[in-house]
């Protein structure tokens, strides 16, 4: 679908986290399933050009940019033709989840709508056919005095996904909203509680720096390794030691994909970049440890663990490769979204196994987390592959039918 942004004035030059409002507009626009934007521009037009010709994240979007004088019903009704459209001020932050909603909302009646956030404020964003956005338009647009046609009737649509937040609020206001927006519905309960408060005050700081969601998984991925280095070492202190290097790890690693989505930076490549860091962490920590215990009591059962724990982690890392690296559907989707069997595998990688090898290393109990591992790798090996397995068989009886 369509979209028209009004650009009313300097505001929308303004950077907001790190990127221009009108380039964030865009962004979100994009990823939220705009096809083409028509930029109408109330201000003049040389910063806009030069902010759309010089970020290199506006080259992938389509986009033509007029001046308020020559908007038109005509020329509205030719751009659009007999769809809908999107109408929208370059006044708010919003999200990709919000326009995707907006876009694919069934309608109450075949009347424009106007949409709403969840707590009922309106947000100035419509949707219709031609006629009644040039109506709608014409309110907005600063030109010689002439007789208004009766504006559209247009009925309200709640959207409960993403964030809409106008400028209206102030600047901190809208940051704070947008930063806060930024976590997963994958995340634990201790991500949500204590790594996304640590995480999203590091990535406010790193919005406005040339730091790149990759460099950051690279920064991440060394204090891993630093913590499988303490945690193998056959003494206690040492161990504690690496549990929260550990722990301060996995914060980080939340930074790169707020980074990433903040600024419009995601792609495959961070995605499989960030996994196989995860995953080689994990292949050295985990027997890692049975090497520690072994190291501190010259018990051969440790050895054995350091094997079984290896092959666990490897079927798992396996299993991944084949159901998500390999897969189809790949890690995201066209619009930037996690697959369902990569969130899935968030849901059960999560971050919250941090806090209990540091509970454990702290009471000195790590062959606690050492016999929980040996088994739970291949449990979670056998459930990621049946859950592929299904899902291919899905697909497959949805193909013959078609």
């Amino acid at each position: 679908m369509k979209a028209i942004l009004l650009v009313h004035d300097q505001a929308a030059l303004m950077v907001v986290a790190g990127l221009p409002l009108l380039a964030r507009a865009l962004c979100a626009g994009h990823r939220g399933g705009v096809t083409e934007w028509l930029i109408i521009s109330q201000i003049e037009i040389f910063p806009i050009q030069q902010l759309l010709t010089s970020e290199p994240r506006l080259q992938r979007i389509s986009y033509a940019l007029i001046d308020q004088i020559e908007a038109s019903e005509k020329l509205l009704s030719n751009w659009i033709g007999d769809a809908e459209a999107l109408l929208l001020s370059c006044t708010a932050v919003f999200t990709s989840a919000f326009i995707r909603q907006a876009l694919t909302s069934p309608l109450p009646a075949p009347t424009p709508v106007t949409f709403l956030t969840g707590s009922g404020q309106e947000t100035d964003v419509y949707r219709g056919a031609a006629p009644c956005l040039w109506t709608l338009l014409r309110t907005k647009l600063r030109t010689p005095p002439t007789p208004f046609p009766v504006p559209c009737s247009l009925s309200p649509v709640t959207i409960h996904k993403g964030l809409w937040a106008p400028l209206t609020l102030g600047q901190q206001e809208v940051e704070r909203r947008l930063f806060a927006s930024l976590g997963r519905d994958t995340d634990g309960f201790l991500a949500r509680a204590l790594d996304r408060k640590v995480s999203r005050a590091v990535t406010r700081r790193l919005a406005h720096t040339r730091i790149t969601p990759n460099q950051i998984t690279a920064f991440s991925f060394a204090l891993g390794l630093l913590s499988v280095w303490l945690l193998i070492q056959p003494h206690y202190w040492p161990r504690v030691c690496g549990a929260v290097v550990l722990l301060v790890s996995t914060t980080i690693d939340g930074c790169d994909g707020e980074l990433a989505r903040l600024k419009f930076l995601e792609s495959d490549f961070g995605a499989k970049f960030d996994l196989i860091a995860d995953n080689i962490v994990h292949l050295l920590l985990f027997p890692g440890i049975a090497v520690s215990l072994y190291r501190e009591t010259q018990l051969p059962l440790y050895i054995t663990l350091a094997f079984v724990t290896l092959l666990g982690v490897l079927c798992a890392m396996a299993v991944a490769y084949v159901a998500i690296f390999r897969s189809s559907a790949g890690l995201t989707e066209k619009d930037g979204k996690r697959t369902p069997l990569m969130e899935l595998y968030e849901r059960i990688t999560g971050r919250d196994f941090a806090y209990m090898l540091f509970l454990l290393a702290l009471f000195d109990r790590l062959s606690w987390f050492l016999w929980a591992t040996a088994i739970g790798t291949y449990v979670f090996a056998g459930g990621l592959l049946w859950v592929f397995l299904q899902r291919a068989q899905r697909r497959r009886e949805g193909s013959c039918r078609d």
